[in-house]
């Protein structure tokens, strides 16, 4: 039986996954700085923050591979996605075919954030972050969920790249006219 371990650094915020069975050390990517579920009366009605990811092993080749490879196999995409879904685990090897029971009616869309613009980088607590604007979820003429996750990927479909994934505290249920608001923040590592 595997077990997960979370290893923190408190001054430098990094943070590394250790799966015992398998040896492997898996960084992270991501942090959902903040999610927020609000009521058709705009009052919140629930809020997560600071929620660590994984990040996918595509998702690390897709970096790498846009900052130092050459031969042009990736490229910056003009936006990249925020979406939810469904899945019961997250595992490194996640790839956007393994996602489940993602929304796709009632206003559902992954939420786009600009590759030019939709982020800001920001030393933050000694931490060089990559920080997005507020992506919002507006669910109309019904529900949406359960949902138990928050993902980054380079595509609006299938044929793009899962980056990250982060699991929220628990369960989520998206009535119409209720709403979630997202911000993300990336960074590589902590570096004094």
């Amino acid at each position: 039986m595997s077990k997960t371990f979370i290893f923190g650094d408190p001054i430098f915020e990094a943070h590394v996954v250790y799966t015992a069975m398998s040896n492997i050390i898996q960084p992270r990517l991501m942090t959902v700085e903040e999610i927020k579920h609000f009521n058709s009366s705009g009052k919140c009605i629930w809020e997560n923050r600071d929620i660590p990811n994984i990040w996918h092993t595509n998702g690390q080749q897709f970096v790498l591979s846009v900052a130092f490879d050459t031969d042009g196999s990736f490229s910056v995409p003009t936006d990249y996605y925020v979406g939810l879904d469904n899945r019961t685990t997250l595992d490194a090897g996640d790839t956007l075919a393994d996602l489940v029971s993602e929304p796709s009616t009632n206003g559902y869309v992954r939420q786009p954030i600009s590759s030019t613009a939709g982020f800001s980088v920001q030393l933050t607590g000694g931490v060089i972050k990559a920080v997005s604007g507020i992506a919002n979820f507006v669910a109309t003429g019904g529900q949406w969920g359960p949902i138990r996750n928050l993902f980054l990927s380079t595509s609006l479909s299938s044929g793009g790249v899962l980056i990250s994934s982060a699991a929220l505290s628990g369960p989520r249920t998206v009535t119409a006219g209720e709403s979630l608001s997202v911000r993300v923040s990336l960074s590589l590592a902590a570096c004094p």
